[in-house]
Parts: C-alpha cells; structure tokens; sequence
C-alpha cells in the first residue's frame, strides 16, 4: 500500500509539473515592440496619428508605464 501511494505522489507531481511549467515559460511579456497604426487612433485626451511606432513597457511596482515613439525614416 505504501509503495502505491509514493508511485500515485510521484504521478502526481510529475504531472503538476508538466502541466505548470510550460505556463510560467509562456507568461513572458512583451516589454519593446513595434507596431503600425493605419488610421490616427484617439486615446483619452491625446490623438495619435497613423505611422510606425516603437514602444517600451517599464514596470515600477503595481503600475507601468508604457512610452510611445513614432518612427522616422531617414531619405538618402
């Protein structure tokens, strides 16, 4: 009886740790990008015309603060 309840422990934690681990590897965020707005876009009090951006997300404690620039292409 001993030894079915260590093997059912063991099955259990190997499964738990199967199931949990590709979670935690997934949960990796995004903190820079790029993007490309088609339309200008109205957000609360500012407008943000169409174009290419870059962002970059800082975290400080609970909040974050996301900053936004516009790309600019350099003509030869």
């Amino acid at each position: 009886m001993k030894k079915l309840r260590r093997f059912a422990c063991a099955a259990l934690l190997t499964a738990n740790t199967l199931i949990v681990m590709p979670t935690v590897a997934s949960c990796q965020e995004a903190s820079r990008g790029h993007f490309t707005l088609t339309h200008e876009v109205h957000c609360q009090h500012a407008i943000v015309p169409a174009g290419d951006y870059k962002f970059a997300l800082k975290s400080k404690g609970p909040s974050s603060l996301i900053s936004l620039q516009k790309v600019r292409f350099c003509r030869l």
